[in-house]
């Protein structure tokens, strides 16, 4: 059953002051306050935009940025709660995208991909089926990328000019700054320049 904005906020408010609320008919009461509860805890993280039900309605670039942040560790209820939409709405989004997704990459293998790379000077990286040697490092740069320079800033980004600048200088500063054991106290640039020395 879909409430209104006004009903969710008036509930919340009595619930809050400790006031009795009245079971909706045809709804039982245990189930009732579990979600004024829960209405409850969305008002207190999102104010009362959380409250809206059209909340429930995002933009598929939307719905995949939210799905990104669970499959980079965070938990479904609270991604949910952040984005003020129902936890199950959201695993049943993450539920679909899984059956879709394919790490075998069958979307680069379309002729149409293909072509546009071609036209546009791209050589393509493809290793046989099953094979993929250097996707578990690109996917784990970007979730570093994507945790160290994007989450928690993403509103600081105006255009996507703005946005492709940052991703530059992190990049930058990743090849040329940052140090790691695994490395030796060297940074990637470092590194490497070392290992192509050692093979001339």
């Amino acid at each position: 059953m879909k409430y209104s904005k006004e009903f969710k906020l008036e509930c919340v408010m009595k619930y809050k002051n400790g006031e009795c609320i009245k079971d909706p008919p045809g709804v039982k009461h245990s189930i009732f306050h579990e979600q004024v509860r829960r209405w409850c805890r969305i008002y207190d993280s999102l104010g009362e935009i959380g409250l809206d039900h059209k909340r429930q309605t995002l933009t598929l670039e939307e719905r995949l940025q939210l799905i990104d942040r669970i499959e980079n560790g965070e938990s479904c209820q609270s991604v949910a709660l952040s984005a003020g939409i129902q936890n199950n709405l959201l695993g049943k989004w993450y539920k679909v995208y899984r059956q879709f997704h394919s790490d075998q990459g069958w979307q680069y293998q379309m002729g149409p991909y293909k072509k546009w790379l071609e036209d546009k000077g791209i050589k393509q990286s493809f290793s046989r089926k099953g094979n993929c040697m250097d996707n578990s490092l690109m996917e784990n740069f970007f979730g570093i990328m994507k945790n160290e320079m994007f989450y928690g800033e993403e509103g600081t980004f105006e255009t996507l000019e703005d946005l492709k600048e940052a991703m530059n200088e992190y990049i930058r500063y990743y090849n040329e700054e940052t140090i790691n054991v695994k490395r030796k106290g060297l940074t990637p640039l470092e590194y490497r320049h070392q290992s192509l020395s050692a093979t001339i």
